[in-house]
């Protein structure tokens, strides 16, 4: 396949992405054992989750965990430390970069209190639909295949080594580029689960 390919592109990006992705969900991790580090260790050095049952300690976890963000957005989207940023601003900063704002942060704390724990977080990070990692990557991959037209199906399906399955003019550009998305994300491997019975799929007689 051509290096220069609308699928080698695609391919790369996604690539790109994932890295992306990777990257900030551990930066999540950071955020939050740096917040632990600073406000809930006890003077024998650990970890007190019942220190968030505190209204003060509440709002001061979700300022450490946001400067984390904040600093590491900065560095992303190269901007100087020295520059001044309005509470708008560090929203759309945290919102572009972590997928969550100073604001959401806290009330999440004030509603979990001494329940928000590592164990919890992850939770909100995880891999789920609504999980902070999907949301974010599933952003950036639109971004990444949003150069595709609807010209490309018969290339997408040939990419993928599909032909003899798969019927690029029964299908949508939206079905094609998605099809594309899941043969990356599993390293070159489609799954027939995801196409089989499809208005696409050439079945087998």
């Amino acid at each position: 396949m051509p290096e220069e390919s609308r699928v080698g592109k695609a391919k790369a990006k996604h690539e790109t992405v994932d890295m992306l992705v990777n990257t900030i969900e551990h930066e999540h991790q950071q955020a939050y054992s740096t917040a632990v580090e600073k406000h809930l260790k006890n003077e024998a050095g650990q970890v007190d989750y019942d220190r968030l049952k505190e209204t003060d300690i509440q709002k001061k976890f979700a300022e450490s965990m946001a400067e984390h963000y904040v600093e590491k957005a900065r560095e992303k989207f190269g901007i100087s430390k020295d520059k001044r940023l309005s509470d708008e601003e560090k929203s759309m900063l945290l919102t572009a970069y972590a997928g969550i704002t100073k604001e959401e942060l806290a009330r999440v704390i004030k509603q979990r209190k001494h329940r928000f724990t590592h164990n919890f977080f992850r939770g909100i990070i995880g891999d789920n639909e609504q999980g902070l990692r999907a949301n974010i990557r599933n952003r950036l991959l639109g971004s990444a295949y949003g150069h595709f037209e609807d010209e490309d199906k018969s290339e997408i399906v040939k990419a993928m080594g599909k032909e003899a399955e798969l019927d690029p003019s029964k299908m949508t550009l939206e079905q094609a580029v998605a099809l594309l998305q899941s043969y990356h994300s599993n390293r070159g491997v489609l799954p027939p689960d995801i196409y089989e019975g499809a208005v696409y799929h050439k079945k087998r007689r």
